[in-house]
C-alpha cells in the first residue's frame, strides 16, 4: 500500500474517533443535567417536607396555646 492510501485511513480514523469521543461527551453532559435535576428536584421535595412539618407544629402549637388559655380561665 502507498503511503497516501495509509495517510488517508489514518485521517478517517482520527475523523470517526472525533465523531465517537463527541458523542460519548454530549451523552456524559446530558446524564450530568439529569442527574443535577433529580438532585433539585430531592432538594425541593425534603424542603416542602420540611415547610409542612413546621406548618403542622406552628398549627399544633396555636392550639396548645388556646388549651392552656382555656384551662387558666
Amino acid at each position: 500500500m502507498s503511503k497516501d492510501r495509509f495517510d488517508k485511513i489514518d485521517r478517517q480514523l482520527d475523523s470517526i474517533t472525533e465523531a465517537i469521543v463527541k458523542g460519548f461527551d454530549r451523552v456524559d453532559k446530558s446524564l450530568e443535567t439529569r442527574v443535577e435535576k433529580q438532585d433539585i428536584q430531592r432538594v425541593y421535595d425534603l424542603l416542602d417536607k420540611i415547610s409542612k412539618d413546621q406548618e403542622i407544629d406552628n398549627d399544633e402549637r396555636l392550639v396548645m396555646g388556646h388549651q392552656l388559655n382555656r384551662m387558666d380561665q
